[in-house]
């Protein structure tokens, strides 16, 4: 997680690219220090709809209300809200009855649950209305069961005390991506919207993309030799010391 400030983010841009630092950037009169706070912000934006990143996953606690099927997914840090960007797919949990909370369904799905001959699932079943909000099925007939999502929230960015924002606005608001990443992503905005060559940092900035999203969520380590019942693919007792490659 970063911790650049947005007038660290355009003073490095700018020494990197050769022209005077700034020594506050909201609210900055020269243009290109204001175009810089812009792109800072598409940068987060852009960022934040790229993966999944884990510092972004938060999770909502929907309260079942007896007659009500729709539900907002939003999540909550300290006093302050935390918007839904999108829902993380196969995160859901009914936590009351300690069951699987099967979604997102789709429109056929829902319709033959609704119209079909069975009509009572086992669990309950959900389905995007919005990408902030979900529809539960069957809808509640009591009040009091908790579900719970993992989702994406919009605030990437948070301020000195630490409070949550979905915009970069302060010079000494930071956001939470890597920095070297975040960095990139305006310089190659900048130096393209002045008709500069940014292929090389454009470059850079993706390659660090797909470095950090990997980083940011790391895979299981996948065995070639199988594991179950005995049952060996490749391992010492098959394969022979000599003989074998190039």
């Amino acid at each position: 997680m970063s911790d650049t400030s947005l007038l660290g983010v355009v003073q490095t841009v700018c020494r990197e690219i050769g022209i005077p630092a700034p020594a506050t950037c909201v609210g900055s009169v020269p243009q290109q220090v204001t175009q810089m706070v812009a792109f800072a912000n598409m940068v987060g934006d852009a960022l934040r709809d790229e993966a999944d990143w884990p510092v972004l996953r938060k999770v909502a606690t929907l309260t079942m209300i007896s007659g009500t099927s729709g539900y907002q997914v939003v999540g909550v840090d300290g006093s302050t809200s935390l918007p839904c960007s999108r829902i993380v797919q196969q995160t859901g949990w009914d936590t009351t009855n300690s069951w699987y909370f099967a979604g997102a369904i789709n429109d056929q799905q829902w319709s033959a649950w609704q119209y079909g001959i069975g009509t009572t699932p086992v669990r309950r079943l959900w389905r995007t209305t919005a990408d902030d909000a979900v529809e539960v099925f069957p809808t509640p007939s009591a009040s009091g069961d908790t579900l719970v999502l993992s989702f994406i929230t919009t605030h990437w960015a948070k301020t000195s005390a630490q409070v949550f924002k979905g915009t970069l606005s302060a010079d000494d608001d930071y956001h939470l991506f890597p920095d070297r990443l975040f960095i990139s992503g305006v310089k190659w905005r900048f130096l393209e919207a002045k008709g500069l060559p940014f292929g090389a940092v454009f470059a850079e900035y993706n390659r660090l993309l797909d470095v950090r999203k990997a980083a940011s969520r790391p895979a299981q380590t996948l065995s070639m030799s199988g594991g179950r019942r005995g049952v060996h693919l490749v391992d010492y007792r098959n394969v022979p010391n000599t003989g074998y490659g190039p």
